[in-house]
């Protein structure tokens, strides 16, 4: 396995990262299909894009990566990929980091304050999508 950084490989990884993944079977360019590309690990591809000397090689993974999260976005919305796999890989791009697991509880209710500060059920309807019921006096539920 090569470890030795050669200025070749800036070339091999360009080539790469601009279509030749397809040619490689691969339908999203990666950072794992880009060592397997280049014969080397991925701890050494982190390693070397991690090297301020080479430049080339982390713009072009940057636009890789780049190049990745709009494809990605593009098959989410279009249906063509998996969504579960489609939002993983996006997460990796920053999507959803804020965002905590909801657990089942929080899933299937919303805390009661916060629905009864809207002023009827029809406002507190449009707010979680038509998915309110009244319970009480001023007091809605979510409902599944």
């Amino acid at each position: 396995m090569v470890t030795k950084y050669k200025k070749q490989m800036d070339a091999d990884a360009s080539f790469y990262c601009n279509g030749g993944h397809e040619q490689c079977g691969q339908t999203l360019p990666t950072l794992a299909g880009l060592a397997v590309h280049l014969g080397i690990s991925k701890p050494t591809l982190k390693r070397w894009l991690a090297d301020n000397d080479k430049i080339e090689l982390q713009e072009t993974v940057n636009m890789m990566l780049a190049k990745q999260e709009v494809q990605l976005i593009q098959m989410g919305l279009s249906g063509e990929s998996n969504t579960n796999i489609t939002r993983l890989l996006l997460s990796t791009h920053g999507y959803g980091k804020d965002r905590k697991p909801a657990t089942e509880h929080e899933k299937m209710s919303v805390d009661v304050e916060d629905i009864t500060k809207d002023d009827d059920q029809e406002t507190a309807s449009k707010k979680y999508l038509g998915r309110v019921k009244k319970v009480n006096r001023g007091q809605f539920k979510v409902v599944k």
